[in-house]
């Protein structure tokens, strides 16, 4: 398969790319729609139309470039594998869609597309900012597809009543990769999506894939801390991606990650770097459910494996960083705290046996005074000396 695009990729390479990957030409081979290859150009125009009209200060880029880094993923992981080979064409094709939209809704703020009576819109006047939107962009896929699609001739098929079973398929299958597998038959009751062990498997391999997309070429971090308007939390996740040397692939059932020291930074980051090696742990999760389709994982393997990696001064992006810090000295103020409040916001919901058996570390925030009180409730406050510490 060829290489990435680079972060300006247009349309119409991004088109020849994903048309060029195995994936799609499995699912094309035999189309289990007959319009499917036009579904598929209609759903990338789509997707590039909401980018230009998506203004928010985004974590990380959830357009083109995205979709094209996991549908690489998942090409080169289940032709190495062989899984991706022995896979039906059919569901092929269900697993192109979904990785498409997986994440259609961060491309798209709009509150009247939360179905979820549990989840409050935003009050009249407040700003929608990127938490909100990622919080809520499973919830809002479901709408906002169908509103997008509804007159795309294309997908006129595939929203008929005798496809609609389909539609939600492919939907629900991309809608999982927001909640941990165990949880997937509570969140999707008797529904069709995850219903059976193939598309579990499915839903797997999108959640994994998308886990994984974490790596230093995900964004261009310089570019967008000098020219995005952003806060905290988008500089840490811009920041973050760097700490990541290249691109995460698996290989002979094994996921090789290489990391790398922040270039023009000398302050240790240890504890990030141990909260990174847990990010990506939780691929192991979905063992069981990527066993379905033969995707099967035996273990992640970090280089360095344990310490951080050593700062070096002959990395090609030194000088540049250094000039970024001296620009910007206030992105070093409680960095590393910053950047574990970017990877540990979510913390409380690592509990119970699912997460103990995948050897997750457990990290020190006592000494943090600022973004981490937020990361814990008062009763952990307490126990770890944050009230104490922060009067």
């Amino acid at each position: 398969m060829r290489d990435l695009p680079d972060f300006e990729i247009t349309t119409r390479e991004a088109k020849e790319f994903i048309f060029d990957s195995l994936l799609a030409q499995k699912a094309l081979a035999t189309p289990f729609i007959s319009s499917l290859a036009n579904m598929v150009r209609d759903l990338l125009d789509l997707v590039s139309r909401l980018v230009d009209s998506c203004h928010l200060p985004e974590f990380t880029d959830h357009g083109l470039p995205h979709i094209c880094s996991l549908i690489k993923r998942i090409s080169d992981w289940g032709e190495c594998d062989g899984w991706l080979l022995r896979l039906k064409r059919e569901l092929c094709g269900k697993l192109l869609i979904s990785t498409i939209i997986h994440d259609l809704g961060m491309l798209s703020q709009n509150p009247l597309h939360v179905k979820d009576p549990n989840i409050p819109p935003p009050k009249q006047g407040e700003f929608v900012d990127a938490t909100w939107v990622r919080r809520t962009h499973g919830d809002r896929l479901d709408s906002l597809l169908k509103e997008s699609v509804k007159d795309i001739k294309s997908w006129k098929i595939f929203l008929s009543e005798k496809r609609y079973n389909d539609f939600r398929v492919v939907v629900e299958l991309a809608k999982s990769h927001n909640y941990w597998p165990h949880t997937w038959q509570d969140n999707f009751p008797g529904t069709l999506g995850i219903a059976s062990p193939q598309n579990r498997g499915l839903a797997a391999v999108i959640a994994v894939a998308d886990l994984l997309d974490e790596d230093a070429t995900r964004c261009d971090t310089v570019t967008l801390i000098r020219h995005r308007l952003a806060n905290d939390m988008n500089h840490s996740h811009w920041l973050r991606h760097v700490l990541t040397k290249e691109r995460v692939n698996i290989h002979s059932e094994i996921i090789h990650v290489n990391f790398k020291a922040l270039p023009g930074y000398r302050a240790s980051l240890e504890k990030v770097f141990i909260g990174l090696r847990n990010q990506y742990k939780l691929t192991l999760l979905y063992k069981s459910e990527l066993s379905h389709i033969g995707a099967n994982i035996k273990e992640i393997k970090f280089y360095p494996d344990s310490e951080e990696p050593p700062v070096n001064e002959n990395d090609t992006d030194y000088e540049k960083f250094c000039g970024l810090f001296q620009e910007k000295p206030e992105l070093k103020i409680n960095l590393e705290e910053k950047l574990l409040h970017s990877l540990l916001s979510e913390a409380r919901e690592f509990v119970g046996p699912n997460f103990q058996n995948i050897d997750l570390k457990q990290i020190d925030l006592s000494s943090y005074r600022n973004y981490a009180k937020g990361l814990i409730t008062e009763e952990e406050r307490t126990v770890n000396g944050f009230l104490n510490q922060s009067k």
